[in-house]
């Protein structure tokens, strides 16, 4: 059954939470959850992802900028510099997936 998004103003078909993640909610339970939160589940589980993901590309930008910082006050070699920058995106990557 199409559920009504007002923000668009259009409805829009509702997305089962186990198609995508595995969890098992049937169409009553993300009716219960819309009318008690106010937003569909999966647009909450989209937002909490999207926080997530900008939190891990801020803290690999610190990681980045911090290192700049030791090596132009010649506290870090160019190596700490560029292993440490890769180190980090390389963690991001794997938290990503």
């Amino acid at each position: 059954m199409p559920a009504f998004h007002p923000s668009l103003g259009v409805s829009r078909k509702s997305v089962s939470l186990e198609d995508k993640y595995g969890t098992s909610m049937n169409q009553t339970q993300l009716n219960a959850f819309q009318g008690g939160a106010g937003v569909a589940a999966a647009d909450l589980t989209l937002v909490i992802a999207g926080v997530t993901a900008m939190l891990l590309l801020l803290w690999v930008a610190w990681v980045g900028l911090a290192q700049l910082k030791l090596w132009q006050s010649n506290q870090a070699t160019l190596y700490d510099l560029t292993w440490n920058i890769v180190r980090a995106t390389i963690i991001a990557l794997l938290l990503g997936y």
